[in-house]
C-alpha cells in the first residue's frame, strides 16, 4: 500500500500546487484587471476633460460667430437702407429735373421751333405766290 500512499501524497501535493497556481493566477489576474481599470479610468478622465473643454470652446466660438454675424448683418442692413434712401431721394430729384427739362423743352419749342416753322411756312407761301405770278407773266 505504500504506492497508494505515495500516489495519494503526490496527488495531494499536486492538488495543493494546482490550488496555489490558481490562487496566484487569480491574484495576478485581479492585479492586472485593477491596473487596466485604473489606466483606462485615467484615460477616460483625460478624454472626458479634453472633450468637455473642446465643447465649451466650440460653444464660445459659436456664440462669438453668431454675435459677429448679427452685427455684420445689422451693418449690411444699415448700408442698404441708407443706399436705397439716397437712391429714392436721387430718383425723386431726377424726376423733378426731368419734369423741369420737359417744361423747358416745351417753352424752347414754342420760342424757337414754332417761329421757324412759321417762317418756313411764310417762305413757302411767298415762293408759291411768286411761282404763280411768274407763270402768269410767262403766259402773258
Amino acid at each position: 500500500m505504500s504506492t497508494d500512499r505515495y500516489v495519494s501524497e503526490v496527488q495531494s501535493g499536486l492538488n495543493r500546487e494546482i490550488n496555489d497556481v490558481r490562487k496566484t493566477s487569480f491574484e495576478l489576474l485581479k492585479a492586472t484587471e485593477k491596473e487596466l481599470v485604473d489606466r483606462f479610468s485615467d484615460q477616460y478622465t483625460e478624454v472626458k476633460t479634453y472633450m468637455t473643454s473642446n465643447v465649451e470652446y466650440m460653444r464660445e466660438l459659436t456664440t462669438n460667430s453668431a454675435t459677429s454675424l448679427t452685427a455684420s448683418l445689422k451693418q449690411i442692413k444699415q448700408v442698404c437702407s441708407n443706399y436705397f434712401q439716397h437712391y429714392e431721394l436721387d430718383l425723386e430729384e431726377l424726376r423733378l429735373r426731368m419734369g423741369t427739362l420737359e417744361n423747358k423743352y416745351k417753352d424752347w419749342s414754342k420760342v424757337l421751333i414754332e417761329p421757324q416753322t412759321m417762317n418756313d411756312a411764310r417762305v413757302f407761301a411767298l415762293e408759291a405766290r411768286m411761282e404763280g405770278e411768274e407763270e402768269a407773266r410767262v403766259k402773258e
